[in-house]
């Protein structure tokens, strides 16, 4: 064995979480100092990666180093920014209901698994259902829910130019 390969870091299948792309890696910047917290919600970034909360870290001492700081969903809401738009238009008045609420918890399920994933606004106008996502992927897994329940829908996805990161996800029910 050389040299060359006993230096090198142990990476891939023994990495903890979901694997970052490249480009999530330069979108975000390397790490941070030892503890940021969000003084909007609460989150705590630490291990390179943002928790729900200081709760699960078991090694906390006064020794450690905290930094108050947005994190990135809230300074998404507060830019007024989002990475993707939800639209669901022609929803029939006996859908509209059981929509809303498959929308709200698979954005709560998306906060449970990851705090920076998560529903940014909301609204319900007419037969008309307008949602802003912080991710992209959390867009287009609602999409693919409401596909999977409802057979009646087409679908349009529009994705950012340039280094854009957002998608821009169209639903339609047709008449039946």
């Amino acid at each position: 064995m050389s040299s060359k390969r006993k230096n090198r870091p142990i990476a891939g299948k023994y990495m903890m979480g979901e694997k970052k792309s490249r480009h999530a890696a330069q979108e975000f910047g390397s790490g941070m100092v030892e503890f940021t917290v969000c003084p909007e919600g609460g989150e705590v970034y630490y291990h390179k990666h943002w928790h729900h909360a200081l709760e699960d870290f078991k090694h906390l001492s006064e020794k450690k180093k905290f930094v108050f700081k947005l994190c990135p969903f809230h300074l998404m809401v507060k830019n007024k920014q989002y990475e993707g738009e939800l639209i669901i238009e022609s929803v029939p008045a006996k859908y509209r209901q059981e929509l809303v609420r498959l929308i709200e918890n698979s954005g709560e399920r998306g906060r449970r698994i990851d705090p920076m994933d998560r529903i940014i606004k909301m609204e319900s106008r007419g037969d008309r259902i307008r949602a802003e996502l912080s991710e992209n992927q959390l867009a287009q897994k609602i999409a693919n829910k409401i596909r999977d329940r409802f057979k009646n829908t087409t679908r349009e996805v529009r994705r950012g130019g340039g280094e854009s990161d957002v998608v821009h996800i169209k639903i339609s029910f047709s008449e039946k």
